[in-house]
Parts: C-alpha cells; sequence; structure tokens
C-alpha cells in the first residue's frame, strides 16, 4: 500500500492543485472568451471580478469538501483590502452577489469552450473513413433534495409515493476516442431524453458521424450539415432502404 501511495503522491494525484497546475490544462483566455462571448465582462473594478468568479466556481467542483472560503484561500482568489494591511477574503454576502452576477451562460460556454479545445488536441488518426466518430447517450442524476430542486427538475414517483430526491435528466454528445463530453443537453425529469437530443444533434461538429440507440432521437429529418451523419437502429420500414445490423430481423441502420 505504502508503494501505491508514494507513486501516487510522485504524479501529483494526493496534492491539491494550485490554480497555477488548473491553468496548464484551462487556459485564463478560454474564460476571457466565454466571457466576452456571453457579455458578462466585469466592467466596474471589484474585489472578485468576473474572472476570479469563475475560477472559485471550477475550484468548488475540484473541492467540494472544502468551504468556499477554504477554496478562496488555497487557490489565492481574493487580494487586499484597500486600506487594510493583511489579505481578507470577501464575506459570505459578497461571493452570493458575484456569482449571481456572473450567471450560468458563461459557465455553460466555457464547458463547450474547453471541450472543443481538448478534443482538437486528440489523434487526427482515430478517423472512420475521414470521419470523426461520436456517440450519444441518455442518464439521469440524483440532485440535493431542496424545495428549489424539486420544483425546477422534479421528483419521479415509485407506485403512489414520491421518491426520496429530486432528479435532472440529461443527455451527452462524447468523442468517441478521448471520452471527451463535447455538449450536454440537461432538462426537468419530465422531460423525454429525446427532447433533449435534438439540438445536440444540431451541434454536432462538420465530419463527424454519431452513433445513436434507438428511442434516443426520433426519426424525423434533424437539421444537421451536408457533412455530419447519425447512424442508428430503426424498426423495419419498407418504404426505407437500409443496410443490414448485425443480422437483426427487425434493426436496420439508417444514415441521415
Amino acid at each position: 500500500m505504502e508503494k501505491e501511495l508514494s507513486a501516487l503522491n510522485q504524479l501529483g494525484l494526493l496534492r491539491s492543485p494550485s490554480l497555477d497546475t488548473i491553468t496548464q490544462h484551462i487556459d485564463p483566455a478560454w474564460i476571457e472568451q466565454a466571457l466576452q462571448q456571453t457579455g458578462t465582462v466585469s466592467i466596474r473594478h471589484r474585489r472578485l471580478p468576473a474572472q476570479q468568479v469563475v475560477w472559485l466556481i471550477l475550484g468548488m467542483a475540484l473541492f467540494a469538501d472544502r468551504s468556499i472560503a477554504s477554496v478562496m484561500s488555497h487557490l489565492r482568489l481574493y487580494g487586499k483590502n484597500p486600506g487594510t494591511p493583511m489579505e481578507q477574503p470577501p464575506t459570505p454576502g459578497a461571493i452570493v452577489q458575484a456569482r449571481d452576477r456572473l450567471g450560468e451562460a458563461p459557465l455553460q460556454q466555457l464547458f463547450q469552450i474547453t471541450a472543443d479545445r481538448w478534443a482538437q488536441q486528440g489523434h487526427t488518426d482515430q478517423l472512420l473513413h475521414g470521419l470523426r466518430t461520436l456517440a450519444m447517450d441518455g442518464s439521469h442524476l440524483v440532485v440535493p433534495d431542496s424545495f428549489d430542486n424539486a420544483e425546477a427538475f422534479g421528483i419521479p414517483r415509485s407506485g403512489r409515493s414520491l421518491g426520496a430526491f429530486p432528479q435532472l435528466r440529461i443527455v451527452t454528445m462524447l468523442d468517441t476516442h478521448s471520452h471527451i463530453a463535447l455538449r450536454a443537453q440537461l432538462g426537468p425529469w419530465t422531460v423525454g431524453e429525446p427532447t433533449l437530443a435534438k439540438p445536440l444533434v444540431e451541434q454536432m461538429p462538420p465530419d463527424s458521424v454519431l452513433l445513436v440507440d434507438m428511442g434516443l432521437c426520433g426519426y424525423e429529418k434533424t437539421d444537421v450539415e451536408s457533412t455530419t451523419h447519425v447512424l442508428m437502429p430503426i424498426p423495419d420500414v419498407e418504404s426505407i432502404g437500409f443496410l443490414p445490423y448485425r443480422g437483426a430481423s427487425r434493426a436496420r441502420v439508417l444514415m441521415v
């Protein structure tokens, strides 16, 4: 056991990453780009400008077992108070206000930017006849039990009673080589996966082919570029030509 722990420590996996370490994977310019594209760049001089708030939220995800104050201290996300000799973190109320000002849009934009950049760093030789292979699937996640979450996402029923926790539905589109989640669509528990999947199909990158499970997408024509393709097993319909799919008698492969 000591040898395994020593090896993990040498790889840095037992040490909490600093802000400098995180910026090796998330370029600060990407955060600036996300803020610019969503119109959320801080214009006024603040102790917690928008860019620092984004780093704070990323830190809260990486160090979920720590308090917000501890995360800010570890990442050194606050400067000196004017007129005070020592560094002091912002008050909890100031942090809440800063997160409210930021909103969700820049974080969603940053997710897409980082996914695209990381995927571009993948191996270009992992292509299928010149096409990038993608996959899409749906699932559900349990979220903390609160009135707001229950109202926003809903609570599934079990027989005559409600479940224990609110749940949300999520559909993700992945790069099959790097396993990076390129896009994700979340919604209430009552929204079906095909509804969440449709906008993801329309966001497919050029020169790609998407593998989809039966039932995840509707069979109607989707708005995709001419260089993108969708592969899915569909029921046997005699009016359309199909390719055999693993010898199945009731399933065929449709390329859109």
